[in-house]
């Protein structure tokens, strides 16, 4: 795979029209829009990781090293994820589990978070940068990022502030009910959208989907989830914009949106009288 170029695909022409790369020519292990929910504005540029670098890219340099800012270590941290808030702060996850906060890139890290030894997978961050989720392949981390001052980690060094982190998994008795043992979860994100505040988690694992409330994990009551059974393995899943009980879920060939399912969850959550919608 040439992972030390970013290539930008035109569906209408149907193929690459542009490569992208980094200073240094260095393999990229994951990128992400500057801002979330950059798709609603003006801007097209991309932050990325290298294992030792981060990068902001700016597709308007009119040249295929579309590095604007960059921030490269000469210590190997082994980055490989990358997300944003609205603000444009920066969570970078390691292969360690390390977590690292930054207020923008360019700048040394605010706060660096201890991992639990697993790689990080994925990485979301919510609207307003006050909860990071963390996913393994074994669970996911909901971590508070609020300070006592009501400022962020990414604002300030949080210290002897440093939360622990909400642990999220399966219960034992639904990982041997459902047969789990050797699956692991797909990306877990939060609902997101223009109007709305974040209310609920989903991931998925094997072919199940798994909801849980934030509200209630923000609580402490963990084990306190909705899992749902589809007739296929789960690629992804992700709350529909802008809603609070829709559910987008991708299957092992959706490549468009007529073969990905809608599952429409009633407002409580719950998915005693769930409806499966599949789009024509």
């Amino acid at each position: 795979k040439e992972r030390n170029q970013i290539k930008c695909f035109d569906f209408e022409k149907e193929k690459v029209v542009e490569e992208w790369s980094s200073t240094g020519n260095k393999d990229f292990t994951s990128l992400f829009s500057e801002t979330k929910n950059a798709q609603n504005t003006t801007s097209n540029n991309i932050v990325a990781t290298t294992q030792k670098g981060m990068f902001s890219l700016d597709p308007r340099i009119n040249k295929g090293n579309k590095t604007a800012i960059q921030k490269v270590y000469s210590t190997n941290y082994l980055f490989n994820k990358i997300s944003t808030n609205l603000n444009g702060n920066i969570a970078v996850g390691s292969m360690n589990g390390e977590i690292r906060m930054y207020t923008k890139l360019g700048q040394n890290a605010k706060t660096m978070l201890p991992g639990l030894g697993e790689n990080i997978s994925h990485l979301d961050v919510s609207k307003d940068g006050v909860w990071i989720l963390a996913t393994t392949d074994k669970y996911i981390l909901l971590i508070p990022t609020k300070t006592k001052g009501g400022m962020t980690g990414f604002e300030k060094r949080m210290g002897k502030e440093k939360p622990i982190p909400r642990k999220l998994k399966l219960v034992n008795s639904d990982i041997v009910k459902h047969g789990l043992n050797a699956s692991k979860f797909t990306k877990a994100s939060f609902n997101n959208g223009g109007n709305i505040t974040e209310s609920f988690i989903t991931a998925s694992i094997g072919s199940y989907i798994v909801i849980w409330k934030l509200k209630k994990v923000a609580k402490g009551n963990l084990g306190d989830y909705d899992i749902k059974k589809l007739h296929n393995s789960v690629v992804a899943s992700e709350g529909k914009w802008d809603t609070e009980n829709e559910i987008i879920v991708a299957l092992p060939k959706s490549l468009t949106l007529e073969n990905e399912i809608i599952v429409a969850l009633p407002k409580s959550l719950t998915l005693e009288n769930e409806i499966i919608v599949a789009l024509p």
